[in-house]
């Protein structure tokens, strides 16, 4: 069965960082492939590129690697109620593995049905900056415990950790 790794974003634009990441986790997760999934309207941001935009970016940054591909969606953003179904069927039986920066984990407690997502699917953690792995696992353990299961979990800290989009964004004004 194929072990399939799926990283959700803006990727406004994509980096050597989230590139770094996704063959880090690649590695270290023991995934056949990587689908960068951006999305058309990302939460919590503002003045975003169209998505035609980011997706041609995308595809050029990634061409010459067979294993990091691109898919979109048909939703908005990603969600587990709308999303993971799509993405499941698509694929078919694989293992999934979700791929989120250190940024994005803190929040999954308050992810709509989170834990269906993640009872099933494992979680790589790219951590960013100066983020801590004990303040990630405390936000997963808190999951764990209000719905009794383990989340299979990877950190991944790469040498560009410390990029990022908006900084890249800044830079370019």
């Amino acid at each position: 069965m194929k072990s399939i790794g799926i990283y959700p974003g803006t990727f406004d634009p994509i980096h050597e960082g989230h590139v770094a990441f996704a063959n880090a986790a690649i590695a270290q997760c023991g995934l056949d492939e990587v689908y960068f999934v951006p999305e058309h309207k990302p939460r919590g941001k503002t003045n975003v590129r169209d998505l035609q935009e980011r997706v041609a970016i995308i595809r050029e940054t990634l061409n010459q690697t067979s294993d990091l591909n691109i898919i979109t969606l048909a939703s908005k953003r990603f969600t587990v109620h709308e999303t993971l179904p799509g993405i499941e069927s698509r694929f078919g039986p694989a293992n999934f593995t979700l791929l989120v920066g250190s940024d994005v984990a803190m929040t999954l407690a308050k992810w709509p049905n989170c834990d269906r997502m993640l009872k099933k699917w494992s979680l790589a953690v790219g951590i960013r900056h100066d983020d801590k792995p004990e303040d990630i696992d405390a936000v997963l353990e808190g999951i764990e415990r209000a719905h009794r299961f383990k989340i299979r979990r990877a950190f991944i800290r790469t040498a560009k950790a410390s990029v990022s989009s908006s900084q890249l964004r800044n830079v370019t004004k």
